[in-house]
């Protein structure tokens, strides 16, 4: 669609409104015209009464996101379910860690109160005892004489 604004007043227009602010900038215009929204970039030439005003529409500058925002979602969420994943199986793997390592702390408890045990009774055998394992090697014996 075509529309001529050759002659048109700019009276009002953001653009006019902004150039006592700055010498030059960008704004989205509301596309007040044409009915196409715009980022609008200007600026003043020093020594001249001249304004460069350039405009591209929204469609053009955002139009591959807004294809592939679906996307860009989609990856999104598969990554963040990825990283949930990761999450979870790191906690419950070190939930096994710590069950483990209590179980092996009443393991080593229960050995330690056994091998007690096992000396109190050698120690108190009025026979002597010697235990010769399969290296011929002397694994326990008792202080009797």
């Amino acid at each position: 669609m075509k529309v001529d604004v050759v002659g048109r007043s700019m009276i009002g227009s953001e653009l006019l409104r902004r150039i006592p602010e700055a010498q030059e900038g960008s704004y989205m215009s509301d596309g007040l015209i044409d009915g196409i929204r715009r980022l609008t970039s200007f600026r003043v030439v020093e020594g001249f009464p001249l304004v460069l005003w350039v405009g591209r529409s929204e469609a053009d500058i955002l139009g591959t996101y807004w294809r592939n925002s679906y996307s860009y979602r989609l990856g999104a969420c598969g990554l963040s379910l990825f990283i949930l994943i990761v999450v979870l199986v790191s906690v419950r793997h070190r939930k096994r860690l710590e069950l483990a390592r209590e179980e092996l702390h009443a393991s080593e408890a229960v050995t330690r109160e056994k091998s007690h045990e096992l000396q109190l009774t050698l120690d108190h055998m009025s026979q002597g005892i010697m235990m010769i394992d399969k290296d011929e090697t002397v694994a326990l014996m008792n202080r009797r004489q």
